[in-house]
């Protein structure tokens, strides 16, 4: 199941919710009770070792 991280506009708190993709309902505020929440999108970095790229086959 995905997790997702949501903030919420009200008190400011950032909180991660478990829920299956297809599960488009409302979710609020664990804290405050807050229905004013937006997704927190985060970024990742990715490093690839010295063959990363490489055309050489065998």
């Amino acid at each position: 199941m995905p997790t997702y991280t949501y903030g919420c506009k009200k008190c400011g708190i950032e909180f991660e919710i478990f829920k299956p993709m297809d599960n488009a309902e409302d979710e609020e505020c664990p804290i405050c009770g807050s229905k004013e929440i937006e997704r927190v999108y985060s970024s990742f970095n990715y490093t690839c070792d010295h063959s990363c790229g490489s055309s050489s086959f065998g």
